[in-house]
């Protein structure tokens, strides 16, 4: 029987590989002709007008968090005075959300102003008042919890908000959202820019608010954006400076005050020089449109553009690349042989790997069940401490494990059965799962006890994130086949700061564990902190 099974498992491959070739003559027939007339441009133009489409979209998302934060807080601050404790929290919540946030700040007419910057600690409070001919600046630093750190006075600085561009331009004008121009900002030495809006009251202007926001991350995009071998991208605003460009570190130039932007026509790149002279010569427009041009040096090339307006300016973006790179093996009548080749090649590689599939697929259901837990699907015990080992353990950077206990289980087994047991587990995985942030994973370990691995996750959001496990596990009861059961689960949490032993960090876990267990239960313990001071519990 199995010699004969085999045989017919070679009568179909040796099928499957002569209808492949088959198809491949078919398809040669059939359509070298058509291909010999395909338009090498119009391929170029798509491409190229659809990386400039997600250039524009990047674009917009990058300025947009700024863009928010100012209107609603110039909005807030234009209706009532708003105590200086909650703008504080307003802008410490806006950069938690936006890494490329560098600043918020109010500036007011009598010289007053309020900023908050980022710093490695956390968060940097400068508040500068003036009152009976005085000046005092007092500057508070703030962790990631918003817990002050330490306070400090300086008698010597003489900042004074009203003699910044920003705040002039906002104070001239009559409402709405602003930008300065790109410059590079004094603390960080990276290239960015300002957004700012007047608060007006009664049609009298009491303060600017502003928001310093970071380009860098605008170029780590066009890193990626794929525009050809030899292709690539970049943006200028309307006076030819460049904002954003893949080298980021061609987008400023030392000098003896410190550092400058640089514009179109001293950049180092000739395509991209090429490219926005080419955009010049067309004649600036909203596009997109597509543009030819040609030079010694770097051959014939074509670049799609795109204008967007920013503040009272507009900022241009260009994505070029020569004609012979752009669409690759497609772009030439002359490559359409060796191309349908490939293709038809292509079509059986696929196919027989179809059939191998079919033949090994049991292979992948045995794998599959050494690395998957049989009754929740997720990982088990030898596949989630390899996990722990490769993303916590040995990770650079901050993260964390949590082991988990679902509370009383043996007396929910020994009440309802072992069947509604595992219907309680596979809830409350599901449960787990949906509770955790992008990158987190959870395997079950053994029982009623889970492990969840958080790699790339800082103490504080590696709590919030067990937290909120913990609050969606007992939010409702389990709905199972005898009824609804209430369910908790106690977490252990150990956070380490970079690299370390995957076994003592679980050890520490499943201390914290203890405590949790011991105190209480549902409750989230974290490592060198006592159940009193854990959040959780009824």
């Amino acid at each position: 029987m199995m010699s004969r099974m085999n045989r017919n498992t070679r009568r179909w491959v040796i099928l499957g590989l002569l209808i492949a070739q088959a198809a491949t003559l078919l398809v040669l027939f059939l359509v070298s002709g058509r291909v010999a007339a395909t338009a090498e441009s119009d391929h170029q133009d798509a491409l190229l007008a659809t990386k400039t489409a997600e250039a524009i979209d990047r674009m917009r998302a990058h300025l947009q968090p700024a863009e928010s934060v100012v209107t609603l807080m110039s909005n807030a601050l234009a209706e009532g005075e708003l105590g200086e404790a909650t703008v504080t929290r307003t802008f410490i919540a806006a950069m938690e959300t936006t890494d490329h946030l560098d600043g918020v700040f109010v500036g007011r007419p009598d010289g007053s102003f309020l900023y908050v910057s980022r710093t490695v600690e956390g968060y940097r409070i400068k508040n500068i008042t003036k009152g009976g001919g005085l000046s005092t600046t007092e500057l508070t630093t703030v962790d990631d919890d918003g817990t002050p750190q330490g306070t400090e006075f300086d008698p010597t600085d003489s900042y004074d908000p009203r003699t910044r561009p920003w705040y002039q331009q906002a104070a001239a004008m009559d409402g709405g959202l602003g930008w300065t121009d790109p410059y590079v900002f004094f603390t960080s030495q990276q290239l960015g820019l300002t957004a700012t809006a007047p608060i007006v009251q009664d049609g009298v202007l009491v303060g600017v608010v502003g928001a310093d926001i970071e380009l860098g991350s605008l170029s780590t995009f066009l890193t990626s954006l794929d525009s050809g071998v030899d292709g690539s991208a970049v943006i200028v605003n309307q006076d030819g400076v460049v904002i954003a460009y893949p080298d980021s570190s061609l987008l400023q130039r030392e000098t003896d005050d410190g550092y400058r932007t640089v514009t179109i026509s001293e950049f180092e790149d000739e395509r991209a020089r090429a490219a926005v002279g080419a955009f010049v010569i067309e004649g600036a427009s909203e596009g997109p449109f597509v543009a030819a041009f040609t030079n010694e040096q770097i051959g014939s090339s074509r670049a799609s553009f795109r204008t967007v307006a920013v503040g009272d300016g507009d900022w241009t973006v260009a994505v070029f690349g020569p004609e012979d790179s752009l669409v690759g093996g497609l772009a030439s009548a002359r490559a359409a042989e060796r191309t349908l080749l490939a293709v038809a090649g292509g079509i059986a590689f696929l196919l027989v790997a179809f059939l191998a599939a079919r033949a090994t697929r049991p292979l992948d259901e045995l794998d599959r069940h050494a690395w998957s837990d049989m009754l929740t699907g997720i990982p088990n015990r030898r596949s989630i401490l390899l996990s722990a080992e490769r993303d916590v353990a040995r990770a650079e950077g901050p993260g964390s494990l949590a082991i988990i206990d679902v509370d009383n289980f043996k007396q929910i087994n020994d009440t309802y059965g072992h069947q509604v047991g595992d219907e309680v587990l596979a809830e409350i995985v599901t449960r787990a799962e949906t509770s955790l942030p992008d990158g987190a994973a959870v395997g079950r370990i053994g029982g009623e006890e889970f492990l969840v691995v958080l790699p790339r996750q800082n103490p504080e959001r590696a709590r919030q994130a067990c937290e909120d496990m913990r609050a969606l596990v007992r939010s409702a009861p389990i709905e199972a086949s005898v009824g609804k059961i209430e369910a908790t689960i106690s977490v252990g949490l150990a956070n380490t700061p970079g690299p370390t032993g995957r076994d003592h960090l679980m050890a520490v876990a499943d201390l914290a564990l203890l405590e949790a267990k011991s105190s209480g239960r549902d409750r989230v313990v974290v490592a060198g902190t006592s159940a009193e001071k854990s959040l959780g519990g009824r």
